[in-house]
């Protein structure tokens, strides 16, 4: 389950509310979309590991690989809270639905409210 809205309307509540759920794991807000798309600027760009992987491949491919590892750590994390399933929450990743289609694939349902 992913979960997105605007700041201050209630996502975080509702993020509880669903840790609380014997079978969902929702953890804290990881800030992966805006670390993935962030932009370092200066002379030592290439020092940083995201600016320096880019030129290796396509956007969407280092999405593909570097989200498959964080899609993995939400399986890790909820298999560690011995619940079966995991929701993201943060208020940006209504910013990142396209993102989070490619990356979740045919376990993408489209239902939002």
């Amino acid at each position: 389950m992913v979960v997105g809205g605007c700041y201050r309307s209630g996502t975080s509540a509702l993020r509880r509310m669903l840790d609380c759920h014997s079978r969902i794991h929702c953890g804290p807000e990881v800030k992966f979309f805006p670390d993935f798309y962030s932009r370092v600027n200066g002379p030592w760009d290439m020092l940083h590991f995201l600016p320096s992987a880019r030129t290796l491949v396509a956007e969407d491919d280092l999405l593909e690989v570097i989200g498959s590892g964080f899609l993995e750590l939400h399986d890790r994390a909820a298999r560690a809270a011995g619940k079966a399933r995991w929701a993201d929450k943060a208020p940006e990743n209504i910013l990142y639905w396209r993102q989070w289609q490619l990356l979740l694939g045919d376990r993408c349902s489209s239902s939002r409210s």
